[in-house]
């Protein structure tokens, strides 16, 4: 067990076993069904385009500690950023709290170009089992908070990912930064500390506790069921309306 060894090797120190991965979203809608009366099919604007950001989350099963990070794309030089940003986060780097990180076996976990943060400690999964990675389980919550959604710009996606995120803490997070990023069409900001290289200027962050309530809670519970289909309701895919824009991407 590498947190056992982890443990002989720092006996002082508080070892913590934390998991992590990355999940796509973009302007191509996330088509859900929802509740509508009887004989009707609810709308969906949607205008699709290929535009993306990705949200890397950071968990530990054990207590519910989460952390995210909204940046614009999956690198080994990225990952690096959102590693180096997270071992921080936590008071990784000493010999008082060491992290061991569950992660899959993408090509930017693995490439010999990742800096891994002193106080981390990777540990991979075997090919092709995502069902083995707690972090999988936060997608469909994170998804909620854009679901039959439409957004104009890929920004309007992020601020409301980011709402997302901080709604999904228990309480009030114990952080939250906007920095908004710089480059293919995105706002200008003051701080450049990962733009100049990488092509990104920043990300979103979000710590908290996740509510385990709003976590295990199912939408489609028996008792909501049954009070939505006496009301004369039904879950219903919505109808997809196209927005249609000349010269749009």
């Amino acid at each position: 067990m590498r947190v056992a060894r982890l443990k002989e090797a720092y006996p002082t120190a508080k070892v913590e076993l934390w998991c992590e991965d990355e999940h796509r979203l973009g302007l191509k809608p996330i088509i859900r069904k929802v509740w509508s009366p009887i004989g009707e099919r609810p709308q969906v604007l949607v205008h699709q385009r290929y535009e993306w950001t990705y949200l890397y989350s950071f968990v530990r099963p054990k207590t519910g500690e989460v952390h995210w990070l909204i940046l614009p794309t999956v690198n080994a030089e990225v990952f690096s950023i959102a590693l180096e940003h997270f071992a921080r986060e936590v008071g990784a780097g000493t010999r008082r709290r060491r992290i061991l990180l569950v992660l899959d076996q993408a090509g930017w976990h693995t490439g010999k170009e990742v800096e891994v943060p002193e106080g981390i400690e990777l540990e991979f999964l075997p090919p092709a089992s995502p069902e083995l990675q707690p972090s999988e389980r936060l997608w469909p919550l994170s998804n909620e908070g854009v679901a039959n959604r439409f957004f104009e710009e890929i920004e309007e996606l992020e601020e409301a990912l980011g709402e997302r995120c901080v709604a999904l803490c228990a309480t009030s997070p114990s952080s939250y930064a906007r920095t908004p990023a710089t480059t293919g069409g995105r706002r200008q900001h003051e701080n450049q500390s990962y733009s100049n290289v990488l092509g990104i200027s920043g990300l979103v962050a979000v710590t908290g506790i996740l509510a385990r309530s709003r976590a295990s809670a199912r939408v489609g519970s028996s008792l909501h069921t049954r009070l939505l289909a006496e009301a004369g309701c039904h879950s219903a895919t919505p109808q997809r309306q196209t927005r249609i824009e000349s010269g749009g991407r």
